[in-house]
């Protein structure tokens, strides 16, 4: 999905690069400077909390991919605990399965309903993993019950150095 302007090539010694970041939630802006994307809910079946292609209209090599990754978990129960587990995932373009680009991490969201957890995965992804744009990128999870909504926070960016493939 396209957000914004697309990125431009640049030369560089060796070929025609690009070297970008991109936000992944947009909206209006936030009076506290912080801001959500859209709510989903984490269910005992394996969910997709937050999915994107990230497509920019060209298929690219990769070289270098940043991920800065910030969520917002948050019990929506009334009167029971809501604990989930979470992970991320990419899958290429031309791929049939997701790939786990981090490891899986249990969240205790708590007992009461409004109580959150946040948490933030950054790293750098293996170009054995992704090694072409586009690409889609999810975070999955799972839940003791379906009462644990999952919301991106404003600070989360992927950011790649790639090639454009003639």
């Amino acid at each position: 999905m396209r957000r914004g302007v697309s990125p431009a090539p640049i030369q560089m010694a060796g070929g025609l690069y690009i070297d970008h970041t991109q936000p992944l939630v947009s909206g209006l802006v936030a009076t506290d400077g912080v801001q959500y994307g859209a709510v989903a809910t984490i269910t005992n079946a394996l969910t997709a909390g937050f999915q994107e292609r990230l497509d920019f209209g060209l298929d690219m090599k990769t070289w270098l991919l940043e991920l800065n990754l910030t969520a917002r978990f948050t019990n929506v129960l009334t009167s029971l605990a809501c604990s989930l587990s979470t992970y991320w995932q990419a899958k290429g373009k031309t791929a049939t399965a997701w790939v786990n680009i981090s490891p899986s991490i249990n969240i205790p969201v708590g007992t009461q309903n409004g109580n959150t957890n946040e948490l933030t995965f950054n790293g750098y992804v293996s170009r054995l993993t992704i090694s072409e744009l586009p690409f889609d990128l999810r975070l999955a999870g799972l839940g003791t019950a379906d009462g644990c909504i999952v919301q991106l926070k404003n600070n989360s960016t992927i950011r790649f150095v790639a090639s454009v493939i003639p």
